[in-house]
Order: structure tokens, then C-alpha cells, then sequence
């Protein structure tokens, strides 16, 4: 057993194993401790369901102290606790009762989970840009939510010291800082977060300094977590190409911005059209952030006074800027937006052959290249009026996770 997950509910519990079963990692969830023992030879991680959310704090502390004792016994040698994204339970003692039982003097806490739209900006947990105690979760009947300030409220749940970082450190210096932190004797950091890329910064951070062994947080953390420990290699970046000037598009482009703080280039369709060769300049930056790993879009951008007469030239224009792309770089996977995009994509790559495999969502497909330049690799194409706000997100998600 290569990881060892404590929840205090089952759905947490299911949530963040599917994150490391996403990853190739075999993955149970036990709803008591005493089954560890059972499962601990035949799977890579093991996520303990401790039912203690809504346990009074020492009952907490207790049954969390045995999951951990368990998994400690039977191999575990990464420990997660996952808390949960809008603050509910006894996070505080839980998060103490672990690192007492496993002997660990510092640990990172991260609830962020940017597709939930739950964020961390200055130690305040937000949830669709709203301070926590500003939301439903407020009023929850059965767990109330009164402190959005994610310090204040583990402060008020453990004698351990706390500390944070701030969303500039962790984009800047924040391995300096975790290593300053610790020699002033701070035992929980709370960092902020509000993209996944912040996230995997945060999971290579723990990993290069030493607290590998401890983590806290939702599964937007524990997403990250297997690629920076090693325990899998990072997916090749994905690629997105969209033609599509429809405001549904536009809307799930902003969104992956929001999310996954891709690297995008937005062409102005007549800028595109007119100044062609210009453009040109701006994928010389494309190539470079796709070959340094990272998932990129291109698109078309504000359709305002782009007439009818000027399409064939922009789609033989973004045409040319595939070939470029497929003839210059590799890249792990393809997501093209509108029709008549991916029908230039197609030309552009040389393919007449798409071999159907999956759906990513209602009307959005995943097929197989099956010739041309990038033959073998995964295509999701969606028309650009179709899919809800986060369809971007969860085509890159889905061939993120999709094993060759």
C-alpha cells in the first residue's frame, strides 16, 4: 500500500479515491479501519471512511487516531486527510489527531476545489466568488458554517500553531517560504489556491520539501499528489482548437481559464484574417508552452463585425496554424470546438479516419486518430453550441484519465 486516505464521510472518501484510481493506482474504500488489514497487500491506496463529521471533536480525534494507527501498521508511507471543500467537520482536531498519531511536526492544508468553484484567497475559503458565511452552506441545518477564514477556524479546533500563505508566495517562492514557516515552529500551513495549476505548484512544493508523508485537503490537492511523488508520470498537454464564435464556447473558454489556467492565444477574427502572418508570431509562444508541458488553447475571439464573406479565409488561416502546430510539437491529446474547425483540423493533420470510443458528454465525443500526422492520438470534438460551462474542463479532464 503505497497511500493511506482518511475521510469523514463516504462520499469524500469515494471522491478522493477516484482521484489516485484516475492516476492508475489501485483503490478501495473501507467504511471501517478493521478492514484494513484485509485489503492492505492488494491495493496501492486504501480510503478509510471514519463516519466522524458529525462526531462530537473526541470522538473524532478517536476513531481518526485508529484509521491512521491502522494504515500506519499494514504500509501505508503517504498519509491523505481529506477534508471537506466547505469547511464541515472537526477539521481542526482531525487534522491534530493524525499528526499525533503518526509523529509529524508539519503539515499543508489546501480545501481549494477550483472546478467546485471553491477557492482560497487570503486564508478565506469562497465559493463561487462568495465568502463561505455568505453561502447556503451557512445555513446548513444539520453542519452550520459561521467561519470562512480557514486559519481562524483550525486555530479554534487545535492547540497546534497555524500559519499561511498567501496565493502571491505560492506563484513565487513558496518553497522558501514553506522552509520559513517550518523553522518558526508552524505546524498547519494553510495555502491559498484558486487554480489546479496553483494545486500541482502546491503538490510539487510538498513533495520537495520533506512533507510528503502528511496532506491535507479536498480532492483537488490529492488530484495532484501521484504526479508529484512519482507514483505516475504526468499526462502529455492537451491541446485545444476552437473556431467556434458562439457565446456557449466563449463561456467554457473563460471557464477553463478560471480552472486549469491553460495557456491561451485569442485571435480577433478579422485581425486573423487581414494580418495573418502577424498572428503567426504569436504561436511560436504556443509551441514553447506546449513543449514545457503545458495544456494550451487557441481560439477564435469576439465575432463583432466579422462578416460572413470572410470565413473560408479565416478557416484556410486556421488551418494553416494546425499544421504548424502538429508539424512542430507532440502533444498528449486534441480537443477541437465547432464543425467546420474540426473539419480543417482533420485536412490540416492529413486524417480521414476517426475511430469512435467513448463520450465525454451528451453529444461530445472521443474518438482515435486513425492516420496522418497524429495517428493514435485522442480527439474530443464538440459543436460550439453544445455542452454546459465546465465541458472544456471535463474534456481535458476525461482524456487526461483515459489509459492508452
Amino acid at each position: 500500500m503505497k497511500f493511506g486516505i482518511i475521510a469523514d464521510d463516504l462520499t469524500g472518501a469515494l471522491d478522493t479515491g477516484l482521484e489516485f484510481w484516475k492516476k492508475g493506482l489501485k483503490t478501495v474504500v473501507v467504511t471501517s479501519s478493521l478492514s484494513i488489514a484485509e485489503h492492505a497487500r492488494r491495493f496501492d491506496a486504501i480510503a478509510v471512511c471514519t463516519s466522524s463529521r458529525l462526531s462530537s471533536p473526541r470522538e473524532a480525534r478517536d476513531k481518526v487516531a485508529k484509521a491512521a494507527a491502522r494504515l500506519k501498521k499494514h504500509g501505508a508511507k503517504f498519509f491523505y486527510k481529506k477534508v471537506d471543500s466547505t469547511l464541515r467537520g472537526n477539521i481542526g482536531t482531525e487534522i491534530e489527531a493524525v499528526m499525533d498519531e503518526l509523529q509529524i511536526r508539519t503539515t499543508i492544508i489546501v480545501p481549494a476545489l477550483p472546478e467546485q468553484g471553491r477557492v482560497v484567497m487570503n486564508g478565506n475559503l469562497l465559493v463561487d466568488g462568495k465568502p463561505l458565511d455568505k453561502t447556503n452552506f451557512k445555513r446548513d441545518p444539520i453542519n452550520p458554517i459561521s467561519e470562512p477564514n480557514i486559519p481562524a477556524l483550525i486555530e479554534g479546533q487545535t492547540r497546534k500553531k497555524v500559519g499561511l500563505i498567501t496565493l502571491p508566495t505560492v506563484r513565487e517562492n513558496l518553497v522558501r517560504e514553506i522552509e520559513a514557516l517550518k523553522r518558526r515552529g508552524v505546524n498547519i500551513i494553510v495555502l491559498d489556491a484558486v487554480t489546479r495549476k496553483d494545486l500541482g505548484r502546491i503538490a510539487e512544493s510538498i513533495a520537495k520539501t520533506g512533507l510528503s508523508r502528511l496532506s491535507c485537503g479536498s480532492s483537488g490537492l490529492a488530484a495532484e499528489l501521484p504526479f508529484a511523488f512519482g507514483l505516475c508520470d504526468r499526462p502529455q498537454p492537451t491541446v485545444v482548437l476552437s473556431g467556434s464564435l458562439n457565446p456557449v464556447t466563449k463561456a467554457q473558454i473563460m471557464k477553463m481559464e478560471k480552472t486549469l489556467d491553460p495557456f491561451v492565444v485569442k485571435f480577433d477574427p478579422k485581425f486573423f484574417v487581414k494580418r495573418f502572418n502577424h498572428c503567426l508570431k504569436d504561436l511560436d509562444k504556443v509551441l514553447e508552452a506546449v513543449k514545457g508541458g503545458q495544456d494550451t488553447v487557441l481560439c477564435l475571439w469576439n465575432g463583432e463585425g466579422f462578416y460572413k464573406s470572410e470565413k473560408d479565409r479565416a478557416l484556410s488561416s486556421f488551418r494553416r496554424v494546425v499544421r504548424k502546430i502538429t508539424s512542430k510539437e507532440r502533444f498528449g491529446n486534441l480537443v477541437v470546438v465547432g464543425g467546420e474547425t474540426a473539419s480543417q483540423a482533420c485536412r490540416a493533420m492529413g486524417t480521414n479516419a476517426i475511430e469512435i470510443e467513448d463520450e465525454v458528454d451528451l453529444g461530445i465525443a472521443c474518438a482515435r486518430i486513425l492516420n496522418g500526422k497524429l495517428k493514435g492520438i485522442r480527439i474530443v470534438t464538440k459543436a460550439g453550441g453544445f455542452g454546459e460551462e465546465n465541458a472544456l474542463v471535463k474534456a481535458v479532464d476525461f482524456l487526461k484519465m483515459r489509459r492508452r
